[in-house]
């Protein structure tokens, strides 16, 4: 004795059958192609132009030994530029001007 059962999507309503159907990958329907590549090429276009704006220098680690004095003063100069927001308040940035300055001038 097998009963007929209804499944449990025959049993709700055709609003909330329409929304479970809009969670199904298959019911989702694709962007035309024209569109994917259009937003394709915006977007190619916009990272061209971000890249080109703000490319960083490489940075690479280094590491040697400085008098202790010379860090000390470093390290109050960065301070006190950064309490002021002068730029370069950094210690990275401030060594490295100092060192373009120097070799601009030595070269």
């Amino acid at each position: 004795m097998i009963q007929n059962r209804k499944s449990l999507l025959d049993s709700i309503n055709p609003e909330a059958s329409a929304f479970l159907q809009e969670g199904n990958p298959k019911a989702k329907q694709e962007k035309p192609k024209k569109i994917e590549k259009e937003e394709e090429q915006v977007l190619s276009r916009l990272s061209e132009e971000m890249t080109a704006k703000h490319t960083a220098p490489v940075l690479k680690p280094v590491t040697f030994m400085l008098s202790s004095d010379l860090v000390d003063e470093i390290m109050l100069l960065s301070a006190k530029r950064k309490i002021i927001k002068q730029k370069p308040y950094s210690q990275k940035d401030i060594l490295t001007e100092a060192l373009r300055d120097w070799i601009d001038k030595n070269k």
